[in-house]
């Protein structure tokens, strides 16, 4: 099962998805270093890239799409960047 947290900014999503997934003794991932991982560069530079913010949710969607597809990723929490 897969477990997704949103919310605004600042609320716990990391925070309490990191409990979470260890009390269900799942893998944890935040959605926001995914991204930085996937595209080799920090979160603001590649917001600063896309000139809307549907497109840099476009770019945000192929970085999930990766985690998806992982194998350790069938039982997760994932944290979700705010939808600004």
């Amino acid at each position: 099962m897969r477990i997704f947290l949103a919310g605004v900014s600042d609320v716990g999503k990391t925070t309490v998805g990191a409990k979470l997934a260890a009390l269900l003794d799942y893998r944890f991932f935040d959605l926001d270093d995914e991204i930085e991982h996937f595209y080799e560069t920090p979160i603001e530079r590649l917001q600063n890239r896309y000139p809307t913010v549907h497109q840099f949710r476009i770019a945000a969607a192929q970085a999930l799409k990766h985690v998806l597809a992982r194998g350790d990723a069938h039982n997760c929490v994932i944290a979700l960047p705010p939808a600004d």
